[in-house]
C-alpha cells in the first residue's frame, strides 16, 4: 500500500513539473519575451531550468524528499513573483491556490502545513512592504487580503482531506497486512518482507538477520478437546506473549494455523535461540492446562541460506527436528 502511494506521489511530481513548465512557457516566458521584458523572462527561464534539472537528478538518485522540496521551492518562487508582478494579464494571483494542494500531496501533513503557511506569511509580508512604500506590488491591499483568506481556507481543507485520506489508506493497509485473529502480520506480508530483506542484504557486511520458524506443539488437542473458540483464544494470547517477548524491530507474522515466522534484524543467532528457549518455557507455563509446548528452528542469513525458499525450508526442517526430539523425550 505504501509503495502504491509513493508511486502516485512520484507521478504527480512528474505531472506537476510538466504542467508547471508548460504553463510558465505559455503564460510567462513567451509573453515576457514578446513584450521585451527580458528580466522577467530570464527569471522564469532560470526557475524552469531548475525544475528540469531536478527531474533529471531525481531519475538518477530517486531521492524523493529532495526532489519534492525543489519543486515546492520553485513553485513558491514563481507564486511570489506572480503576486508581485501580477503575471499574465493580472491573473497571476489565482495560481496560489494550487500550492496547498500540491504541498499536501507531496509532503507529510506537518511539512505541507509549514510550506503552505510560509507562502501565506510571505504574502502578508509583501502587503506590509507595499503599504510601507518599500515595494510596489501589482495587487491592492483588498485583493491580497481576500486572496489570503481564501488561501487559508484552501489550506485548512487540504489539511482535513489529507488526514482523511491517510486514515483511509492506512486502514486498508493494516487490513491488507494483518492477520485478522492475532493482530500479527499475515503470511503474505511476512514472506514479502523476508524476500525484500534477502534482495537488499549486503553480503559483504557482517550484519546478519535471523529467521525463526515456530510451531505450537499439541495445539490440535486444544481444538479437539476444548473447541475452536478456545483454540483461537490460545493463539491470541500466544501472539500477545510474543509481542512482549521480542524487540519492536523484530517482525512477527502468523503464516497459518499455529505456525509463526519471526524476522530478527541485526541479530545474534545464539541470543535469538536463548530468547526462544525462554519463550518455550513461558508457553509451557502459561498454557500448562492445555499441555502445550513450542518447537522452533532458526536460520541465520545470509550465512546459512540466501533464498526465501531455502530459508523457510531449512527453518521448518530444524523446527521439525526439535518437535521429533520433544516427542521422543
Amino acid at each position: 500500500m505504501e509503495s502504491v502511494f509513493y508511486e502516485y506521489r512520484v507521478k504527480i511530481l512528474y505531472l506537476f513539473s510538466a504542467v508547471g513548465i508548460g504553463s510558465t512557457l505559455t503564460f510567462g516566458i513567451i509573453p515576457y519575451l514578446l513584450q521585451g521584458n527580458y528580466t522577467y523572462a530570464l527569471y522564469e527561464i532560470f526557475l524552469t531550468s531548475i525544475v528540469v534539472a531536478n527531474l533529471i537528478i531525481f531519475k538518477k538518485t530517486r531521492n524523493y524528499d529532495l526532489a519534492a522540496n525543489v519543486i515546492l521551492a520553485c513553485v513558491y518562487a514563481v507564486l511570489i513573483f506572480l503576486v508581485i508582478t501580477g503575471g499574465y494579464g493580472g491573473t497571476g494571483i489565482f495560481w496560489i491556490y494550487t500550492f496547498p494542494i500540491l504541498a499536501f500531496y507531496l509532503k507529510n501533513i506537518k511539512r505541507a502545513f509549514v510550506w503552505s503557511l510560509s507562502l501565506l506569511g510571505s504574502m502578508v509580508g509583501l502587503l506590509m512592504a507595499d503599504l510601507s512604500g518599500i515595494l510596489d506590488i501589482y495587487y491592492d491591499a483588498l485583493t491580497i487580503r481576500q486572496a489570503g483568506g481564501v488561501y487559508l481556507a484552501v489550506t485548512l481543507l487540504a489539511t482535513f482531506y489529507r488526514k482523511l485520506i491517510d486514515r483511509v489508506v492506512f486502514s486498508f493497509r493494516d487490513r491488507a497486512i494483518t492477520d485478522g485473529l492475532t493482530g500479527l502480520y499475515n503470511r503474505a506480508f511476512i514472506l514479502e518482507t523476508l524476500n525484500n530483506f534477502l534482495k537488499t542484504l549486503d553480503r559483504k557486511t557482517e550484519d546478519r538477520y535471523c529467521v525463526a520458524y515456530i510451531d505450537l506443539d499439541g495445539f490440535k488437542k486444544v481444538n479437539d478437546q476444548f473447541g475452536h473458540a478456545k483454540g483461537d483464544e490460545v493463539l491470541i494470547n500466544f501472539a500477545r506473549i510474543m509481542k512482549r517477548f521480542f524487540r519492536e524491530s523484530d517482525i512477527i507474522g502468523r503464516i497459518g494455523g499455529d505456525e509463526f515466522l519471526i524476522i530478527f534484524p541485526h541479530c545474534d543467532k545464539k541470543r535469538v535461540e536463548e530468547r526462544l528457549k525462554l519463550l518455550r518455557e513461558k508457553v509451557e507455563k502459561e498454557f500448562f492446562m492445555y499441555g502445550l509446548s513450542m518447537s522452533y528452528g532458526v536460520v541465520e542469513i545470509p550465512t546459512e541460506k540466501d533464498s526465501i525458499d531455502e530459508v523457510i525450508n531449512v527453518a521448518d526442517a530444524k523446527m521439525y527436528e526439535m518437535k521429533m526430539r520433544n516427542r521422543t523425550a
